[in-house]
């Protein structure tokens, strides 16, 4: 039980928000960066009270990319 919590505690110190709590739509993301592989874990909130359609999630990079082939 206690390593759960653990877990959880330090699960939310990777949490980046991408969005405002005031904005209409509400977005956060956890990072798992492993070697070379990125994964992004993303939460979508609606905070309107329609059923909204077509929800588009952009990515963009910001400075210099390199591109890392593997072997």
């Amino acid at each position: 039980m206690a390593v759960s919590v653990l877990k959880s505690f330090f699960f939310f110190d990777q949490v980046h928000q991408l969005t405002g709590f005031s904005d209409p739509v509400y977005a956060e993301a956890y990072v798992n960066v492993n070697q070379y592989d990125i994964v992004l874990d993303v939460l979508i909130v609606n905070q309107t009270t329609d059923t909204l359609q077509s929800v588009t999630l952009e990515l963009a990079t910001l400075g210099k990319n390199n591109r890392v082939g593997r072997g």
